[in-house]
């Protein structure tokens, strides 16, 4: 993995200096400076309406001009765009436009049929008000925050390629390390689907 690749961060929730407060605080901003862009879809909007499809033009300027590497679109289903007129609109304008050599990571919220506090491990079919996302992803990844009484909160991921591709894969099972000091998840590692599972029969909430 190139530690110097460049990033784009396209916010949909957060405006930029409130993003940056946040991330920054306990980390040097030298460190991201050169490689890291961010735009704020809050702040793009704030003077006035914009069609989808000219803020996908200006992402898209920004990702030739910065030679990006890889975009990061933080949430996709908070968009103003993501309306029930037309839950794909911006997967399809990602998946026709965006470069290929450009990776991209969408991050999105489930929708009301995954069981808050059910025991079914979520599915790409739970993503909120597109199914079209869950068909092009080439993989699809599960965030779990689980508290487990008298031992804590565990943070796990759950890695599967994409059924859609054709390909039979196993489920991959990580436990996230939260570092406070920096305020970001900073190591991750590798648990199986035991550990994994009873972690989970242990919760108290999701």
């Amino acid at each position: 993995m190139n530690p110097n690749k460049k990033i784009l961060l396209w916010l949909n929730e957060d405006r930029k200096i409130d993003w940056e407060a946040d991330f920054f605080e306990g980390l040097l901003p030298e460190k991201f400076e050169n490689n890291l862009r961010i735009f704020s879809e809050k702040d793009l909007l704030k003077n006035g309406k914009m069609s989808p499809e000219d803020l996908f033009k200006f992402i898209l300027k920004a990702v030739y001009e910065e030679e990006i590497e890889l975009l990061i679109l933080d949430n996709i289903t908070t968009s103003d765009f993501y309306t029930i007129e037309d839950y794909d609109l911006i997967a399809k304008m990602i998946q026709t436009s965006m470069p290929e050599e450009v990776a991209t990571v969408i991050f999105a919220h489930t929708n009301k049929t995954y069981k808050k506090y059910g025991r079914d491990f979520m599915e790409p079919d739970n993503i909120f008000g597109s199914t079209y996302l869950s068909k092009i992803t080439e993989f699809f990844g599960c965030l779990y925050g689980i508290d487990v009484p008298g031992d804590g909160k565990y943070t796990a991921m759950v890695m599967e390629k994409n059924r859609h591709y054709g390909v039979k894969s196993d489920k991959k099972y990580f436990n996230l390390a939260y570092n406070p000091n920096i305020r970001m998840y900073g190591s991750d590692s590798p648990v199986t689907y035991e550990q994994f599972k009873k972690v989970w029969n242990e919760k108290e909430s999701l």
